[in-house]
């Protein structure tokens, strides 16, 4: 489901970056790169068989470059946590607003898409999901949120703002009879109070939508899942405060949910990629410090390696930020 949307709403960014995240893209037997390390190994052995060989001075040939010291000193929770606590508020602040038409599938009248569904399918479609326990559990009980309670809180709101609706356009028109010199004064009078009304109803709607999820979680029975929401509302009400000051972007978000969700996913990805870069490196490293290392696997996972950097590239390249530094 959420590959079609994908190639709906942002094919020309991520097309190239569809590969696996939880898998990795692999090395394909006879892929471009398997051939070219193969290529390298025949010129290293030619170049070795008139000389001693030892596996010393193999490891000096295909030893990686240094690692960036932070990034190896890191878990992967706490490289991937900035991400996912970022991707989060989201799903907690937008997470049952619709994502625009580019991610509906099918005919034109299909059902839209809720910011929380696209990421749960996004994050599935790569065998992904927070290694945070706690944002995957709060994850997890928006989610049940979401399929036990949403429709009959909607449904109630929807019936007060009906009512509201009602009476603004009663109240509305009353005052014109009042006021409007003749016929032609009250049409004219309805026309607008007409479009002001319904404006405030799907205001009045998409504002219930809106937060829904913090409203709820903020006042969860789980000390721990009301604790860290709570501290993402106060983050966020923070943010705004500094925005508007600065007069940058703030609640407006709201409006570009079709670049900020799809962004946010890359942008966890991409960490995520970094960490199985490092991952990676080090395991050469290790095996290179025994005296009888397999050189056939330094080769394999060095091949693997230079996916991985291809991969980053690409969403780096999507997310308009340099190549982090151990990539390049």
């Amino acid at each position: 489901m959420a590959a079609g949307r994908e190639k709906k709403a942002r094919e020309a960014e991520r097309e190239k970056a569809r590969a696996s995240v939880a898998d990795g893209p692999g090395v394909a037997e006879n892929d471009e790169i398997a051939r070219q390390m193969a290529d390298e190994q025949a010129d290293r052995e030619a170049q070795q068989a008139a000389q001693p060989h030892t596996p010393a001075a193999a490891a000096e040939s295909v030893s990686p470059r240094p690692a960036q010291p932070g990034l190896m000193k890191r878990t992967r929770a706490s490289v991937l946590e900035p991400q996912e606590r970022a991707l989060l508020r989201i799903v907690l602040k937008y997470g049952m607003l619709d994502l625009g038409q580019d991610f509906v599938e099918g005919e034109e009248k299909a059902e839209p898409v809720k910011v929380i569904d696209f990421v749960a399918d996004d994050l599935a479609m790569d065998n992904m999901t927070f290694t945070n326990q706690l944002y995957h559990k709060i994850f997890d009980r928006a989610l049940a949120l979401r399929d036990s309670s949403w429709e009959s809180d909607y449904e109630q709101h929807y019936q007060g703002a009906c009512r509201r609706r009602r009476e603004a356009l009663e109240q509305g028109i009353a005052a014109l009879k009042e006021t409007a010199s003749d016929l032609s004064d009250i049409k004219a009078g309805e026309t607008l109070l007409n479009e002001r009304v319904a404006k405030s109803f799907e205001e009045d709607l998409r504002s219930f939508a809106m937060s829904y999820f913090e409203r709820l979680l903020t006042y969860d029975a789980d000390d721990e899942i009301r604790a860290a929401v709570t501290d993402m509302v106060v983050e966020r009400h923070q943010l705004s405060r500094i925005f508007t000051k600065y007069n940058q972007v703030g609640d407006a978000d709201d409006k570009r949910l079709d670049e900020l969700v799809p962004r946010a996913l890359i942008a966890l990805k991409y960490d995520a990629a970094r960490c199985a870069f490092d991952e990676l490196r080090q395991q050469i490293a290790q095996m290179q410090r025994q005296p009888d290392y397999d050189l056939e696997e330094v080769f394999r996972l060095m091949a693997m390696q230079r996916k991985w950097q291809q991969f980053c590239s690409e969403l780096a390249s999507h997310l308009g930020e340099r190549v982090y530094e151990p990539l390049r």
